[in-house]
């Protein structure tokens, strides 16, 4: 059995998404719309907004999406404006009861998200990323629990592609802090995750679940990082097994990062429960 070490696992993961140049000018006016007020130096917005609508593009460019909205708030959190204003962000206990002023409407297949940052940047906070998610008339969406919807679902993939997104964030202001997961491969884990649900050789509930052997979203990094060498190994023993060289098995995850992030909506579903 030749197995990837995790150093080279990360390096899959992270060059995938340092190549990316191409969806960040794609999707450059669509994060313009949510985040171009931020950066007027004048001033501080005062009202959410308006929605975006991220159905035509690849999941790539959505990831990318993200990962820029979340750039642009961390670098102008709690920068001062002309007029003595600034931009800030709350985990929780906000005036108002308005913990992101700039939380970002998606619209995706036809539903209403609202993305939000949950970050108010104090010495204890480990995850300049971390946000909240739901959709419009629904509760979010909880590990603890199996969704009432297929993996296909646009509430499901956008969850994916923000737990990816999350774990890019760097708080600028904090010395460059960086997420306490960030060298988990999240989004090759989701790749392979995907492929695997597909043609049945796991359970939604393995991956989902937080008391899943297969999941890699929730406590602390050991657990995160068994689920991920699990859900590694069963990739392993159906598709690659057969590979004694570990460039032919990093090429193969490459491929499979890359056919999955480029793909564009069908609307087609994929029935697993």
């Amino acid at each position: 059995m030749t197995l990837l070490t995790d150093d080279q696992l990360r390096n899959i993961e992270n060059s995938f998404w340092n190549k990316t140049d191409a969806a960040h000018l794609i999707t450059k006016p669509i994060t313009n719309l949510v985040v171009g007020s931020l950066i007027d130096e004048s001033t501080t917005p005062t009202q959410r907004p308006a929605a975006v609508d991220l159905t035509s593009l690849s999941y790539e460019q959505i990831v990318r999406h993200l990962m820029d909205v979340q750039t642009v708030k961390l670098e102008q959190r709690n920068k001062p404006k002309r007029d003595g204003s600034h931009y800030t962000t709350y985990y929780k206990d906000a005036p108002s009861n308005i913990c992101d002023v700039c939380a970002e409407t998606i619209v995706y297949r036809g539903r209403r998200f609202i993305l939000e940052l949950r970050y108010d940047g104090s010495d204890h906070a480990k995850q300049p990323g971390n946000c909240l998610f739901m959709e419009y008339g629904r509760p979010p969406l909880r590990f603890d629990a199996l969704p009432n919807e297929n993996i296909d679902s646009p509430a499901i993939r956008l969850l994916f592609f923000i737990e990816i997104a999350r774990r890019k964030a760097v708080d600028p202001h904090r010395n460059f802090k960086r997420d306490e997961f960030h060298d988990l491969p999240v989004g090759l884990g989701i790749a392979m995750a995907y492929k695997l649900l597909g043609d049945q050789y796991i359970q939604l509930s393995e991956f989902w679940l937080n008391s899943g052997d297969a999941h890699i979203f929730s406590y602390g990094y050991r657990v995160r990082g068994n689920g991920f060498r699990n859900l590694y190994k069963v990739y392993y023993n159906h598709y690659i097994n057969d590979m004694n060289d570990p460039i032919a098995i990093m090429d193969h995850l490459r491929n499979l990062m890359s056919n999955f992030y480029t793909r564009f909506d069908t609307f087609t579903t994929l029935h697993i429960c």
